[in-house]
């Protein structure tokens, strides 16, 4: 491998030569931009040949590409003194590193590793988080399987694929700081179907579907095994300017989330939130989640506003549980929504980012276990999200977040959130991360 990465780098700062000449033949009349383009695409065929018989490597391993980042974090956390709850300080890394094989045009495979912290005798990793904690006198750190999966599409037809295993979110949900339903780092593991037709002039429109079947428990005593479905429905729509680069993207979608056996599962499982009702040692029943979600973006100038893109984007989300078993009387907490707004885009260097949210997410509204862990570690909070972002290099970027929540209600118990309503917490981290 390391012979490999050799070989490439010399074919990429000799082959940076070339452009520049045929760049060169272009201008001069000599050569046209269809014959410049033509002879570029023969340079690759070649060089893939050349570079597949020199190193000795398969033909298909030019059709992998690998991708990861390490993340730095200050992770602060601070408690109203009232809640008689100690304040935490640690310092934090995340790394993740993986690659994507495309097989054929209509299959890819991918595979990743990262690290995480234990959450279990069994050493299982938190599902909503790679973060591991400096400790323990240097002790060696785990690394998961993070993801591992194929995306299957029908040969000349874009609008349907499937995808299995353990992946990433494939859920639309808008760019939150803080997620209501799923957590941002959350892999599930099952099969989600995805559907999307474009249509338009310009194919500016498109409706889209997707429908995920996932496991969330296997039950070594029984089939009763504990199953969550996803299923939603949604519209993309590109307005006001150009096409391929709108001024105005609305995304709208709409959909039904559910568990199955919930009650079978204990509680005391590998994320660590609270704050859903239980009974016992299980969980008190499944959900049934209505829920309607949109995101709007708004280039309010082509111009670029102190080195970053003018973009506006308004986002926001609202949930209701609607299994009876958790409208408990005199204390229905089975509603969650957010609003935010958002400005900037940190994709390059020198481009930043500001995001505001205000969040409210009540005890039985959502699954706790999968619900954002930075928010206050659960459900029945509510509260202030403020975020930023700085790209120091396209692959260098530093940001913050600062949570500032309350508890909603007055439940006590072994699975709630501490203290009683109105009772806060902070939580403050900086990261610098670094993509490779």
């Amino acid at each position: 491998m390391a012979a490999a990465v050799l070989i490439a780098a010399s074919w990429r700062a000799s082959g940076q030569s070339a452009d520049a000449i045929v760049n060169k033949l272009v201008q001069k009349g000599v050569l046209t931009q269809q014959e410049a383009e033509d002879l570029r695409k023969d340079a690759d065929k070649d060089f893939a040949k050349s570079f597949a018989a020199k190193s000795g490597m398969p033909a298909w391993t030019k059709n992998i590409a690998f991708s990861g980042d390490l993340r730095l974090r200050l992770d602060d956390q601070m408690f109203e003194n009232s809640l008689e709850k100690a304040d935490r300080l640690r310092f934090r890394y995340r790394l993740r590193y993986g690659g994507v094989w495309t097989a054929q045009d209509w299959a890819t495979i991918g595979v990743r590793l990262g690290s995480g912290d234990f959450r279990t005798a069994l050493g299982d990793g938190n599902p909503n988080s790679n973060n591991q904690t400096m400790t323990h006198a240097f002790s060696k750190k785990p690394l998961y399987l993070d993801a591992a999966y194929v995306t299957l599409k029908p040969p000349g037809q874009d609008f349907f694929s499937l995808t299995a295993g353990k992946m990433n979110n494939l859920i639309w949900q808008p760019a939150f700081t803080s997620p209501i339903v799923y957590d941002s780092d959350l892999t599930p593991e099952g099969a989600v179907e995805q559907f999307n037709f474009k249509f338009g002039e310009d194919k500016q429109y498109s409706v889209f579907a997707n429908a995920a079947e996932m496991v969330l428990d296997e039950l070594s005593g029984n089939k009763n095994d504990v199953y969550m479905y996803d299923g939603q429905a949604g519209f993309i729509g590109n307005f006001l300017g150009d096409s391929k680069k709108p001024a105005l993207k609305v995304t709208l979608a709409g959909g039904y989330f559910q568990t199955q056996n919930l009650k079978n599962m204990p509680v005391a499982d590998n994320s660590g939130n609270v704050g859903n009702s239980v009974s016992g040692a299980n969980y008190r029943g499944d959900f049934q989640d209505i829920y309607g979600r949109g995101e709007a973006a708004w280039r309010i100038s082509d111009q670029p506003f102190l080195g970053t893109p003018a973009l506006l984007t308004f986002s926001g989300e609202i949930l209701k549980n609607v299994n009876d078993v958790y409208n408990i009387p005199g204390d229905k907490q089975t509603t969650a929504y957010s609003g935010q707004v958002m400005f900037g885009q940190a994709a390059k260097k020198g481009q930043w980012q500001i995001a505001y949210q205000y969040r409210h997410v009540e005890a039985d509204s959502v699954f706790d276990s999968l619900t954002d862990d930075d928010f206050g570690g659960g459900t029945d909070r509510q509260g202030h999200v403020i975020k930023g972002f700085y790209n120091i290099r396209d692959w260098w970027s530093l940001d913050f977040a600062v949570f500032l929540s309350e508890k909603i209600s007055d439940r006590t118990g072994t699975h709630t959130q501490p203290g009683l309503n109105g009772q806060t917490q902070t939580h403050l981290y900086v990261d610098t991360m670094f993509k490779f």
